[in-house]
């Protein structure tokens, strides 16, 4: 009896995955009650420690349907990213993770900036940051602080909106249909960590520039590198332009590269941020 319940989990999940591509693919699974059956069966399914990069991580559908998936039967999240993230820390490197989620990339930088490095790690979304902690103290990682409010241009509190059914992913400061507010502090990058930074890796929905503009004399020392993706919706709703981005960075002598996710895998030189959602690396050194 053991031995068939594993095996009627596993094709449960199958028949999950092929469900939600094809409701994605027609926008049936846009209807909320569907994607909250889909998000409620998950959570039963996925609700599991998995080995990644060597280390232990619990997932959690919180941080996608579509990343959960990736982790669980792939052991990776977005492949091209990660493997420019990764090529980018070295032992005793300074690493920050704005919007750490449930800390896929703080773990890859934990294992790798090792005992003479730090980590420091940004989720404002309580749940979230919940599994953070735990994720970190799974693995034992004493490189690693974790706090539980955003980075933004200010301190104070801010309105995060997320949705009802619980998904972190997607938490955006701009309202979105099917979402609630919650008060989540803020601090700027600058003021929250002291100390030089080597790489920043930012994946926060839109806000963007309000973080930028909140780094600006991190910016000015020409160190950091950073990841970011970019969300041009977000950010118009935001009251910003992705223009403003490109604005920043040429201010403080950086270069713009768009990592090509659907072709080689590599770094294209650009020379202003796009209008579509895209991963970057903006940094002074000429690559």
């Amino acid at each position: 009896m053991h031995k068939i319940k594993p095996k009627l989990e596993e094709a449960s999940r199958k028949i999950l995955e092929r469900g939600f591509n094809l409701f994605e693919g027609s926008g049936i699974g846009k209807i909320p009650g569907v994607f909250k059956l889909f998000t409620y069966i998950e959570s039963r399914l996925f609700n599991t420690i998995v080995e990644i990069d060597g280390q232990k991580f619990h997932l959690d559908v919180s941080g996608g349907l579509r990343t959960t998936w990736n982790l669980y039967y792939k052991r990776i999240h977005e492949p091209h990213v990660t493997s420019i993230f990764c090529s980018l820390i070295t032992p005793g490197a300074t690493v920050v993770d704005v919007g750490a989620s449930l800390g896929y990339y703080t773990l890859l930088a934990a294992k790798r900036v090792g005992n003479d490095g730090s980590v420091y790690a940004f989720e404002p979304h309580p749940p979230s940051f919940e599994r953070l902690i735990e994720n970190v103290k799974l693995n034992n990682w004493k490189n690693v602080q974790a706090f539980n409010f955003a980075i933004s241009d200010k301190k104070g509190e801010k309105k995060l909106y997320v949705f009802k059914s619980g998904m972190a992913s997607g938490s955006s400061f701009a309202l979105k249909r099917d979402s609630v507010p919650i008060t989540v502090k803020t601090m700027r990058l600058e003021d929250a960590v002291k100390t030089d930074i080597d790489l920043v890796k930012m994946d926060i929905e839109g806000a963007e520039v309000e973080v930028l503009k909140g780094m600006e004399r991190i910016l000015a020392k020409g160190k950091v590198k950073i990841i970011c993706e970019v969300h041009p919706k977000d950010i118009s709703l935001l009251g910003h332009d992705v223009a403003e981005i490109t604005e920043l960075l040429k201010k403080h002598n950086y270069r713009i590269y768009l990592i090509d996710e659907e072709g080689s895998g590599g770094l294209v030189s650009m020379s202003r941020v796009s209008e579509q959602k895209a991963h970057y690396l903006f940094t002074r050194e000429e690559i």
